[in-house]
């Protein structure tokens, strides 16, 4: 009691106007430190029409494999699960959640050093399958109450740091700080591009200059929206700080390492997989040898998905996305839009967007049998009918297996523009929330995307139509 009396006494006394506090925060992990932290992180689409919302339980395991001078090679490790999958996760395979593994270079500022090969950890899309907001990079120097720096990131806008004050979690002392961060099109909404803000408030221990408790909230606003159309929150806390040494380092190292070998390796066969199918089923056997051979850690379940990597790709079961040179998301505004191959759900007709050039394209992704149709299904059908194929193609696409919902309501809506299965095009299109509509260009070109449906979207829709082709014109009801 005594203790604690005199650490609330000395956080208050930090805190007193004229009174200087300082700290220094730059990370003071060693070789062998292992950092566990668990959390949760929910999302939720606030457009007007739609319904959708998931919740997610996120791992992160980092371990410090070696320490030289002020820099460190990390390993980091993070899993996120989703909570209560929908049967279209199920259906999807995406309910199982993700592992990914990466291993940086940590300078003594707290910067991470990225190999080139991989991204950015943070992107305001949805939960980071990488999480690394555990470390910030700080000043070499003290920082005091109300110092702010930026933070300059390539392919991101910059990050601004404002340190707020100490405050304790639990019996441990922090400094908070507070971290914002937005694109350029936040403040100066745009008809054609999505904006986006990132809020996060971090409690760092100086003791060991990492996060002790992040809790950050993303915004997104979609093309001509005033309002934020989807919201993610995500709190994480460090559980434990362990320092491991001698088998049991040894153990976690050898297979963190093995991992990244086995991942190099199937990555230089990917641009020719079919051609070596051979040499990827005999990287996966040898992934299985050594998880055989040698006792499982806590990265156990990232070997696990290198060796189904390695049989996917044998077996060409791998996005094109994984393939190719392509960045991980094919779909932007301004680039091409993916093109695919299905079916038309009434005549089995084959439809693809190569058989649209020339035209206009609009794709309607919904949801069959939820209420949201009837609002925008007979404005969708008024384009097609005023403006025909030769100028304007509308296609819908449904999120759904169920046939028979799907023909029902195109039957009751009294839709007449083809209709095919949609699910195989989710990741490429990302769709995460129906209803959401594309706007592609006679050349082929993304030139707009909207989720959900509300007063700004038929003259949003109208007007991203009237500049993907001169001939159309189109007009809000």
């Amino acid at each position: 009691m005594l203790t604690t009396l005199m650490l609330v006494g000395s956080l208050a006394a930090a805190a007193q106007p004229g009174e200087r506090a300082e700290w220094i925060l730059t990370p003071r992990l060693v070789r062998g430190q292992e950092l566990v932290y668990r959390g949760t992180a929910a999302e939720v689409n606030l457009g007007r029409g739609v319904h959708f919302s998931k919740s997610y339980h996120i791992d992160i395991r980092s371990l410090v494999l070696d320490a030289k001078g002020d820099s460190l090679e990390l390993a980091i490790q993070t899993r996120v699960a989703q909570q209560q999958p929908t049967e279209a996760d199920r259906a999807d395979g995406t309910s199982s959640g993700s592992v990914r593994l990466e291993v940086v270079e940590v300078e003594g500022t707290g910067r991470i050093v990225w190999p080139a090969s991989s991204p950015a950890w943070f992107e305001p899309n949805g939960p980071c399958v990488l999480e690394a907001g555990f470390l910030l990079e700080v000043p070499r120097t003290a920082v005091t109450i109300g110092q702010t720096w930026t933070i300059e990131q390539a392919r991101q806008p910059p990050l601004t740091v404002k340190v707020l004050g100490p405050e304790s979690l639990g019996n441990l002392s922090c400094v908070k700080l507070q971290l914002e961060q937005q694109s350029p099109e936040w403040n100066n909404p745009r008809a054609d591009k999505a904006g986006w803000r990132r809020t996060e408030t971090i409690w760092i221990t100086p003791r060991l200059g990492v996060a002790q408790r992040i809790v950050r909230t993303v915004e997104v606003r979609e093309p001509a929206h005033r309002d934020p159309t989807y919201r993610l929150s995500t709190q994480f806390d460090l559980e434990s700080s362990l320092r491991y040494e001698g088998q049991f380092l040894e153990d976690r190292r050898r297979e963190i390492l093995a991992i990244r070998q086995f991942e190099e390796s199937i990555r230089s066969l990917l641009p020719r997989a079919a051609q070596n199918s051979a040499a990827l089923k005999q990287l996966a056997s040898r992934v299985e040898q050594f998880a055989e051979k040698h006792p499982a850690t806590p990265y156990r379940e990232a070997l696990e998905r290198v060796k189904r990597f390695a049989l996917d790709a044998s077996e060409n079961r791998l996005p094109p996305a994984v393939v190719g040179p392509q960045p991980a998301s094919r779909f932007a505004i301004g680039k091409a839009a993916p093109d695919f191959l299905v079916h038309d759900v009434k005549t089995g007709e084959a439809v693809s967007l190569r058989k649209c050039q020339g035209r206009a394209v609009l794709m309607v992704f919904f949801l069959p049998g939820a209420e949201s149709c009837r609002l925008f299904f007979r404005f969708v059908q008024d384009l097609a009918d005023r403006h025909g194929d030769k100028e304007l193609v509308v296609l819908g696409f449904a999120m759904s297996d169920d046939v028979a919902k799907t023909t029902e309501t195109i039957e009751r809506m009294q839709v007449r523009f083809p209709v095919c299965p949609g699910k195989s095009l989710k990741n490429s299109y990302e769709v995460e929330a129906t209803p959401r509509f594309v706007v592609v260009d006679a050349e082929g070109i993304v030139r707009a995307a909207f989720t959900g449906w509300g007063p700004e979207i038929p003259p949003a829709l109208a007007e991203a139509l009237r500049k993907s082709l001169p001939t159309v014109r189109v007009s809000a009801p």
